[in-house]
């Protein structure tokens, strides 16, 4: 019952849970001046302890377990060096726990941990409905999905990078107990029943649910019959695991997820995913910038939100390219038509054509050019290597452009590899004018003013949604290109003949793959080849100066007939 710094390696039991709404007020947390104290054996006794951290340590102890992980004890709170450096190895902290004692719980009142040391807790009679199984002819227990995804507890920010990295989690419901790690899962099956007198010699339990009141419930709390159903592991949805396997898929997944959670501080969004990105950085070999992976920069600026994006006030520091300035969850998912979250993997946004060189303004080191992974499409191939060939390579696999059509598509194309190695330069007054925004992305692109209007296709089927993609237009017009979903009022409001808009070149990509199949095989004018394109408005009075609004694509073939001109842009 006291704190420890250990001097040497032990084994620990990390304990993950919600802190109050008032902000535990009253409960005495690790600061600079009680430390000494707190340190001496039984230092914990003499204070005001939260219930649920109480019945953390009572558990452990029935367990057999030493030492026990929480922040609001093992974190300094009042230091800010020590804290931001705890902060930032959250990762190592819960992958290190033997196991995390997992509180998913729908309140913050502190009600402690639900069936223990005499808390009560609901039957499993009241948790949400089983899945049937046929192949296991029976009923698959799904309290992880159901209940522990659902909570509250899996709804905030702070929780998430601590469940992707317990290796092991005993997670504690209001219905029952599951254990899940990377083998297997068992979930407790607590029935409230009676007992009947024997008849024939038998003296079997009947499962009892015939009434849910209190009283009743409260009269049968001692006839119980508890049961664990194990089963093998399967993920459903997002893979809360960090495995050497991990993909850039598995990244935007995570983002998605993440952005959908709550914070009580907005200032917090980068320091509760601190811990995924440094696993990602270790699993992609590149640094992290604002969230964002520098390996893959091209695919992660293409996050979008549902609607227009709205801007965090408590995060300005946060340039406008990364998902983590908006205060609506991002997605990843719109190109390929899934909703977040799906199991299906969106490669086509993985696998991208390299058309720019981005450099960062870095706030600590200055200008530098970032080491982003050149490919084109499945090809590890460079931009200097593409621009010195006179075909493109061809690609595997059914319904891609042939080597031919692919080459005279980017031939024609104002903005390709061959063009993009002939403006490399990045504009000596545009570098200069960075200097004063740290944190943004300098490079050379293809800007175009183009119009803005409903988008017509399918218009019937969609009426019944609020938001619709855009039509992005030419001069004369004629359809170019989508804007990912806007609200109908909003669209309202921008399209016009006499409104234009800017659009900047990201990188290439093909169609996805259910537009080459449907539409390359029968339509002679549809290209399969894209331009990803960034929408972005100017900061009044300043040159190159622009802030990203939503992201979209173009028809590589089109871009000619868009009379874009070569610019140096600084995002910020």
């Amino acid at each position: 019952m006291n704190i420890v710094k250990p001097t040497e390696a032990v084994r620990f039991v990390a304990l993950s849970y919600m802190w109050q709404q008032s902000g535990d007020e009253g409960h005495v947390q690790l600061e600079c001046s009680n430390i000494n104290e707190l340190e001496l054996p039984g230092g914990l006794t003499n204070i005001s302890l939260p219930n649920i951290i109480s019945d953390a340590i009572s558990l452990c102890k029935g367990l057999g377990e030493t030492y026990l992980w929480v922040d609001r004890f093992c974190i300094i709170q009042d230091d800010k060096e020590s804290k931001h450096h705890q902060i930032r190895g959250m990762d190592r902290i819960y992958r290190s726990a033997n196991f995390t004692i997992v509180a998913a719980l729908n309140r913050r009142d502190s009600q402690g941990i639900p069936g223990f040391s005499g808390r009560p807790r609901i039957s499993s009679l009241w948790r949400p409905a089983y899945e049937c199984e046929v192949e296991g002819r029976g009923i698959r227990p799904n309290c992880i999905t159901a209940i522990v995804d659902s909570s509250l507890w899996n709804k905030r920010g702070w929780t998430f990078q601590e469940r992707v990295f317990s290796t092991r989690c005993l997670f504690i419901t209001e219905f029952q107990v599951a254990f899940a790690c990377e083998r297997g899962t068992a979930t407790e099956e607590l029935t409230y029943c009676h007992q009947r007198l024997p008849r024939n010699g038998d003296s079997m339990m009947m499962a009892y649910a015939e009434s849910d009141s209190e009283k009743e419930v409260k009269q049968q709390e001692d006839h119980q019959i508890r049961s664990f159903t194990r089963r093998s592991f399967s993920t459903g949805g997002i893979n809360y695991s960090t495995k050497s396997t991990i993909s850039l898929v598995d990244y935007f997944h995570f983002v998605e997820n993440y952005t959908q959670r709550q914070l009580s501080f907005g200032t917090d969004i980068l320091n509760a995913f601190t811990g995924i990105g440094n696993s990602l950085g270790e699993s992609f070999d590149s640094g992290m910038i604002f969230g964002l992976p520098e390996k893959y920069i091209p695919q992660a600026l293409m996050w979008s939100c549902f609607g227009l994006v709205e801007t965090s006030v408590e995060t300005p520091q946060i340039p406008s390219w990364s998902w983590a300035s908006s205060v609506k969850p991002a997605d990843y998912g719109w190109r390929s038509g899934r909703s977040p979250l799906d199991e299906a993997l969106d490669e086509d946004l993985v696998r991208i054509a390299s058309l720019v060189y981005f450099h960062f303004q870095d706030p600590k080191l200055g200008l530098r050019r970032l080491a982003v992974q050149e490919r084109w499409i499945d090809h590890l191939s460079t931009i200097k290597e593409l621009a010195n060939e006179d075909k493109l390579p061809g690609l595997e696999g059914k319904y891609n452009p042939g080597v031919t059509r692919s080459t005279d598509t980017w031939r024609n194309c104002p903005h390709s590899p061959w063009t993009s190695l002939a403006h490399t330069a990045l504009d000596p007054g545009a570098c200069s004018i960075a200097n004063a925004f740290p944190g943004s992305l300098i490079f050379n692109t293809t800007v175009a003013s183009l119009r803005l209007d409903h988008d017509t296709r399918d218009i019937y089927s969609r009426a019944e949604f609020s938001e619709r993609d855009v039509a992005i237009r030419d001069s004369k017009g004629g359809l170019v290109g989508l804007l990912n979903k806007m609200s109908l009022d909003w669209i309202d409001a921008h399209k016009g003949d006499d409104k234009t808009f800017e659009f900047i070149i990201l990188c290439g990509s093909l169609a996805d793959w259910s537009s080459r199949k449907s539409r390359a095989k029968y339509s002679k004018n549809f290209d399969t080849w894209l331009l990803n394109v960034m929408l972005i408005e100017r900061l009044p009075f300043q040159p190159f100066i622009a802030r990203r609004v939503d992201v979209g694509y173009i028809f590589a073939h089109k871009w000619k007939e868009c009379n874009p001109w070569w610019e140096t842009v600084v995002l910020c």
